[in-house]
């Protein structure tokens, strides 16, 4: 049996070239580019879950984590994520853990690759089924997406395309066969929402295809049976937490499907009752089934006003389908284009001093040139916002243009191919020609040198994930990075430079405006769980104050304020106690790097400036901020930070434990496994859940 498949594995096919071909170009890809802030978000959720935490409840309670929300996924992707961490940590390379998280990504779009094709070979002959597989597997926006956005897309995008293909065959199969396809077409379907919950939206069209009430019932508990076996842990352990970021949170609190909601006044209800009742039209109409899915999808590249590249691939896999039935609209395969343009351009992390964008951002680990292209000619005289929403607006025309055009189309199929000589085992050839194989040793040679360039020539961001252990929450900076870490916001006029290499921030204050950082994100000042047990540690250095200024902000603490003052005898450091109105002067300023301790417990705040301390009464917690934040006309300055900790102790982390990494993913791994065991041994027996067994005369699933 072994050397069967072997002999299968090798025989010189031309599916065999176009599926490893398609491969290889992705490896080639995938060390070149990569999407930081998707392996730092990765890896803040999954360091919680394998500390023994909950991740969606330790998002939630972070209000810094909760606003940038690192993670709208079910839990199934925790499988990848966890094992590529642990690699990431056995053997402290960043390539290992990027490798770890991407490959799987570019095996998925092989898969998918191939089960277009088993698809196709049902309807067409074997040279139009390969020509169509050859499309989606050699899209460039297909590639970009997995070997170098990284986003997790592909993996349900390959569940959904496996379902449709077992939904596809159960039509023509013996009657016992039929249904046990139609049951692993629910099973994968399900696996592809509880990886992300989008193919939900397939549910009610292919559910209309089937007769039978108890068919239907089937189908539908084998769709969300992997969607609620997995959730049903974190559902047990915070259920709102679960629910509330899986369905509305998102960077402001907004989740991306739902972008019209986020409108003023009427504009918004009115946006989603229209884009609501275009849905409810798509699922009522009668449709073509491939009709119907790719204009489901069209429908959401409107919906989400084309803002994001990886959910406008989602329909892809259809979209290339429906182009073989119908030999028309082939653009439609491309119909992200000007999304992906706008990526190029905007898509990035940066601020008003710095930062990267498009392909600067994407190989900063090889380039490390901080550069956002937007600002740079020739769009550096024009409004940014101006630029993305015409951008936007645009990419949402071209949708809207190939929704009507593929609702007025109507699809005419050829009969099956029956023939042995469209089998999918088909060998034309005995040898590899000489071309195939000079063009196969090419890719594998670029392979070789990609991985090897990447490995001696890059340089990657360190980033430190924030440490939950029983009930207390840890956030520390080394600045070791040449970027600031995304739980960093700069604000104001001023300015700031990172020394990654002695590991510390230089602030400064423009004149007349202010120059500050703070854990949170855009107009969240409060970036941490508001805290009356707690550590902040940092070590500061004063450089200089503006000109004619004589007092600066260094570390703005909720309720105190540390700041260095110069009177007519002397420069010294104070801090401003915010609860009781008073000021303790500590020692005389200087340009020495100085270390800064304040700790409350039992009603007390202790605060430290090298060996000198004082004690006060009252106090909490809920940000930090370095620099001037409410500046005025007097105040200004320069400063440098380093070396920031800060240890929450009564953060409310869920009662963590070891052993919930176990129960909350690998043992219902394990049950759905035997879920698809059980479906896989007994596709002979006409199996159902509901309702009385299968007789000649009962209920069939047609399409």
């Amino acid at each position: 049996m072994t050397l069967n498949i072997w002999k299968k594995i090798t025989e010189p096919d031309s599916l065999i070239l176009i599926l490893s071909s398609a491969f290889l170009l992705r490896l080639i890809i995938i060390p070149l580019l990569y999407d930081d802030f998707n392996y730092w978000a990765f890896g803040v959720v999954t360091s919680f879950l394998t500390a023994g935490n909950n991740p969606y409840h330790i998002v939630t309670n972070d209000p810094t984590l909760l606003n940038i929300n690192p993670w709208r996924y079910p839990p199934l992707y925790l499988a990848l994520t966890a094992p590529a961490l642990l690699a990431k940590t056995l053997t402290g390379s960043t390539l290992v853990y990027l490798a770890a998280l991407k490959i799987p990504l570019a095996v998925s779009d092989v898969i998918t690759a191939f089960y277009i094709f088993k698809i196709l070979i049902l309807k067409f002959p074997r040279n139009t089924a390969l020509k169509f597989t050859a499309l989606y597997a050699f899209n460039p926006f297909v590639i970009f997406e997995s070997a170098g956005g990284g986003f997790n897309d592909p993996i349900p995008i390959a569940f959904t395309v496996i379902s449709f293909y077992y939904f596809s065959t159960f039509k023509g199969s013996g009657r016992m066969f039929r249904k046990t396809s139609l049951y692993k077409s629910a099973f994968f379907l399900g696996l592809g929402i509880a990886t992300k919950i989008y193919p939900l939206l397939l549910l009610p069209v292919l559910l209309r295809e089937i007769r039978g009430s108890a068919v239907r019932l089937t189908y539908a508990f084998l769709a969300f049976l992997p969607m609620a076996t997995l959730s049903t842990p974190f559902l047990i352990w915070d259920f709102a937490s679960y629910t509330s970021l899986l369905t509305i949170r998102n960077v402001q609190g907004q989740h991306p499907l739902f972008p019209l909601a986020g409108l003023s006044g009427i504009v918004g209800p009115v946006g989603i009752s229209l884009v609501a009742l275009v849905l409810l039209w798509t699922y009522l109409k009668s449709l073509k089934l491939t009709t119907r899915l790719v204009l489901i999808f069209l429908w959401v590249n409107i919906a989400i006003f084309a803002q994001s590249l990886n959910y406008m691939l989602w329909g892809v896999p259809f979209f290339t389908i429906f182009i073989a039935e119908n030999r028309k609209l082939y653009g439609i395969s491309l119909s992200a284009g000007i999304t992906f343009a706008v990526a190029l351009v905007f898509q990035g992390s940066y601020n008003g001093v710095s930062g990267a964008t498009g392909i600067y951002y994407w190989s900063y680990h090889l380039l490390h040139q901080q550069i956002v292209v937007f600002r740079e000619f020739p769009f550096s005289t024009i409004d940014p916002l101006i630029l993305v929403t015409s951008g936007l607006v645009a990419s949402v025309i071209l949708n809207a243009y190939y929704f009507l055009r593929v609702a007025r189309v109507k699809t005419t199929i050829p009969p099956p191919q029956t023939s042995p000589v469209e089998s999918t085992n088909t060998v034309t050839s005995n040898k590899l020609p000489k071309g195939k194989l000079v063009l196969t040793i090419l890719l594998c040679a670029l392979v070789i040198i990609s991985w090897s360039a990447v490995l001696t020539s890059s340089s990657f961001e360190d980033h430190r994930y924030p440490v939950v252990e029983e009930s207390s929450f840890q956030f520390k900076d080394n600045f070791h990075s040449t970027r600031i870490d995304y739980q960093w916001v700069f604000q104001g006029g001023g300015n700031y430079s990172i020394n990654a290499a002695q590991g510390n921030i230089d602030i400064s204050d423009a004149a007349n405006s202010t120059g500050y950082i703070f854990r949170g994100w855009a107009g969240l000042i409060d970036g941490f769980h508001q805290s009356e047990s707690w550590t902040i540690n940092f070590l500061f250095r004063f450089e200089s104050f503006l000109s004619g200024r004589n007092s600066m902000v260094l570390a703005n603490m909720t309720d105190g304020i540390l700041l260095v003052l110069r009177n007519q005898t002397t420069t010294y450091f104070s801090y401003s106690d915010q609860i009781n109105n008073s000021s303790i002067q500590f020692s005389q300023a200087d340009n020495n790097w100085h270390n800064f301790t304040e700790q409350y417990s039992q009603g007390r705040r202790t605060l430290q400036i090298d060996n000198t301390s004082r004690a006060i009464l009252g106090g909490k917690i809920s940000k930090l901020i370095f620099g001037d934040f409410n500046s005025g006309g007097r105040f200004g300055g320069r400063a440098q930070f380093s070396a920031v900790t800060v240890l929450i102790n009564d953060f409310p982390s869920g009662q963590p434990s070891a052993n919930y990494l176990i129960l909350g993913l690998v043992l219902p791994l394990l049950s759905l496994g035997a879920v698809y065991a059980f479906l896989a041994w007994n596709q002979r027996i006409p199996f159902r859940l509901f309702g009385p067994p299968s007789t000649p005369g009962g209920n069939r699933a047609t399409g």
